[in-house]
């Protein structure tokens, strides 16, 4: 911006006002280039800014402006006057050119939310997958190669644990009267037995790396303990917040937005073992219909168990916490399926997520009760599994049904089609990934872009 390169501004301080000014100014060289190819400010260069030596009068061409009522070209026209006084304000350019709705951030929204086919509308953001890339393109099925998943290593992480719960809240901030009476509302829940203030593991810190010339995916995680009533608050305060407000508080849906992040949830399948030569089945729970449930009566996969206290490994600083046990243990608690030793090294966890409409970070995957890792007597079949449900494990009040769908490409995406309008949203992420990491990921999405066509 002209006020930036001025020789008798040069020690000025500016303000926020004058750097807001500067960046409408930049916008409207963005869109310049964008819409015309020509650059803008071509006579500058970054070392001829530092060194403060005479600057040459930059231009903006213009010339491509045929129509100067055309949309764009005002925008620009606008964004670019020297006098930054006369410049419109961010708010004025969204107003004024788009119609109060800023396009850009509604086409990325739509294009960073996981989809599969018919499945088009989720609330679902994935934020990193592991996979093997051949194995992953053909399936489990055709390569014989199983699919590993994140190292279990990776999934024991750091966790600050205080003497009271962590209720990390914005400095001046103008929803904290909304949050305490969101807070007292849920305490009285707890109070009255409607639900349970349980510790939390909430997600602070999330980090991707591909180290090596063989780019091993590793993850590393850092959380801290808080509290399940102050997650119900800021979760519906989050929930109350318009797009914009969203995008504001996380600008990249990768990045973790440290006080809304309150909570980590595992969301694991299960592949039953029917002997030689027989289909596998998918158990599909359903949440039950009861007060304080999240999403009654939808469909998940397997099971879904926050990480708690009881996954907290290590004392003081040295403190961590075991996401596969979260696994483990909400298998045995929901299911009744119980997992140990060697057992633990089949279950697959691939993918860490967000699910954007309530703010909630997870990591999701499978276990396939087939694999040769898992002690013979844990190779169980779908009646078995009934049988444990129905004699009534820990958390059995968390699910009504289960239904068992036979594990081949076609009645699995039968039973999907018909009923995903009913899944809570992650169970629609971790159905996709364990057919894909059975079927491989071409096949899968044929079928279901099938579907779309015919529905």
């Amino acid at each position: 911006p002209p006020e930036f390169r001025s020789s008798l501004e040069s020690g000025k301080s500016h303000s926020m006002t004058d750097y807001r000014k500067g960046d409408v100014y930049c916008f409207g060289l963005i869109m310049l280039f964008t819409v015309s190819g020509l650059k803008p400010l071509a006579e500058l260069s970054s070392s001829s800014i530092q060194d403060e030596i005479e600057l040459p009068t930059p231009s903006i061409p213009k010339e491509y402006i045929g129509d100067p009522n055309d949309i764009i070209a005002k925008s620009i026209i606008e964004c670019t006057i020297d006098t930054p006084e006369k410049r419109p304000t961010a708010e004025d350019v969204i107003e004024k050119f788009y119609r109060g709705k800023n396009p850009y951030l509604s086409e990325a929204d739509e294009g960073e939310l996981f989809s599969c086919g018919f499945m088009d509308k989720t609330d679902i953001f994935v934020a990193d997958s592991c996979t093997d890339e051949d194995a992953s393109q053909k399936g489990f099925f055709e390569s014989r190669i199983r699919p590993s998943g994140y190292q279990h290593d990776d999934l024991s992480c750091p966790i600050q644990v205080e003497s009271k719960p962590c209720r990390d809240r914005y400095e001046n901030w103008d929803k904290e009267e909304e949050y305490i009476a969101n807070y007292q509302e849920f305490s009285r829940q707890a109070k009255d037995k409607i639900i349970d203030n349980n510790p939390t593991v909430a997600l602070k810190r999330l980090a991707f790396a591909r180290p090596g010339e063989d780019e091993c995916q590793r993850v590393e995680m850092f959380f801290k303990q808080s509290e399940y009533v102050h997650h119900r608050a800021m979760r519906k305060i989050w929930m109350s917040l318009n797009e914009q407000q969203k995008q504001d508080a996380i600008p990249n849906k990768a990045d973790v937005n440290p006080f809304f992040s309150n909570t980590f949830g595992l969301h694991v399948a299960i592949l039953t073992d029917e002997g030689p030569g027989n289909p596998q089945y998918f158990v599909f729970p359903q949440r039950a219909k009861r007060a304080g449930m999240s999403a009654p009566g939808a469909f998940t996969c397997g099971a879904v168990e926050s990480a708690s206290t009881p996954d907290i490994k290590g004392e003081g600083t040295s403190r961590r916490v075991d996401l596969v046990n979260t696994a483990v243990r909400g298998l045995r608690e929901e299911l009744g399926l119980e997992l140990s030793g060697s057992d633990t090294e089949a279950v697959c966890l691939t993918t860490i997520y967000l699910k954007t409409d309530t703010h909630e970070w997870g990591l999701c995957g499978f276990v396939d009760l087939t694999d040769d890792r898992i002690k013979p007597e844990n190779h169980i079949s779908a009646d078995n599994l009934k049988d444990r449900f129905s004699s009534g494990p820990k958390d059995k009040f968390e699910h009504q049904t289960l239904t068992f769908v036979k594990f081949t490409l076609e009645d699995m995406v039968d039973f999907v089609f018909e009923n995903h309008d009913n899944f809570a949203s992650s169970a629609k992420l971790v159905v996709v990934k364990v057919l894909q990491a059975f079927f491989g990921w071409s096949r899968v999405q044929r079928e279901f872009e099938s579907r779309k066509v015919t529905s």
